[in-house]
């Protein structure tokens, strides 16, 4: 059930408006795949993990990849994901958010980016379902 309430895109910008040039988004696919994007004008850093719920509700993550912009040359460069949670609980429910909408919210009781532990839902479109990719045109 849990499962299938996190499938989809989520947002830390969408709470706030109008929007901001920055954002984190958190996906996680029916395949048991994911990631973590910061896009600041263009995308900055990428963390692609796998994820799963147990049977007591809680939410793992476990990193492969991560993609960042390395600040001279602007240069992409990879790594293995230090990204790691387990025994993650996760709540999802309707919430009024900062722009004064009711929007599903799903609160991580501990943050996954930075300070960040509040997402709201974006979609479960399969082509907003892709991983951003990095911009020749911005570097």
């Amino acid at each position: 059930m849990l499962k299938d309430a996190l499938n989809g895109l989520w947002s830390i910008d969408v709470m706030y408006g109008p929007g901001a040039q920055e954002d984190t988004t958190l996906a996680f696919l029916s395949d048991g795949t994911g990631w973590l994007a910061f896009e600041h004008y263009f995308l900055c850093e990428l963390n692609t993990f796998k994820w799963d719920i147990d049977d007591d509700q809680y939410l793992s993550i476990k990193g492969i990849d991560y993609f960042g912009l390395e600040e001279i040359g602007r240069v992409v460069i990879k790594r293995p994901s230090s990204l790691s949670f387990s025994k993650l609980k996760v709540s999802i429910n309707d919430e009024l958010v900062p722009n004064g909408e009711i929007m599903r919210v799903a609160t991580f009781d501990a943050p996954i980016w930075i300070r960040e532990s509040k997402f709201a839902f974006v979609t479960k479109d399969p082509i907003k379902l892709t991983p951003p990719k990095f911009s020749v045109e911005a570097m």
